[in-house]
Order: C-alpha cells, then sequence, then structure tokens
C-alpha cells in the first residue's frame, strides 16, 4: 500500500516547473484532508478521467 500524502521527492523544485509544482501542492492539500483510501480512490478516478500526467494536474483546480 501506498500512503500518497506521506509519498513525495522532498525535491520537487529541481525536477519541475513552476506551475507544475504549483498544481501538485493544491492536489497535496486536498488530499492530506482524506485518509489514504479514499485519497487512493481519489486519484484513481481522476486518472481515469485524463490522457495523462499533464491532463491530470490541470484539472485540479487552483
Amino acid at each position: 500500500a501506498v500512503d500518497l500524502t506521506s509519498s513525495s521527492t522532498r525535491r520537487d523544485d529541481l525536477l519541475l516547473d513552476e506551475n507544475t509544482l504549483q498544481r501538485m501542492w493544491v492536489m497535496r492539500k486536498y488530499l492530506a484532508d482524506m485518509n489514504p483510501v479514499e485519497a487512493m480512490e481519489f486519484i484513481n478516478d481522476r486518472i481515469k478521467k485524463t490522457r495523462n500526467n499533464e491532463e491530470f494536474l490541470i484539472s485540479m483546480n487552483g
């Protein structure tokens, strides 16, 4: 099992552009209020509705 709220690299800023970083923080803040099962179900549902990672992150309003 993967705990989505605690899984990440510590140096996202070296790997991603500012816009992507902002969208990821929106997602992390949203997931932080969920238990691990709810978070995984949310991610799974959202991924099924998008074609790629970029579209997935764009779908995160923020």
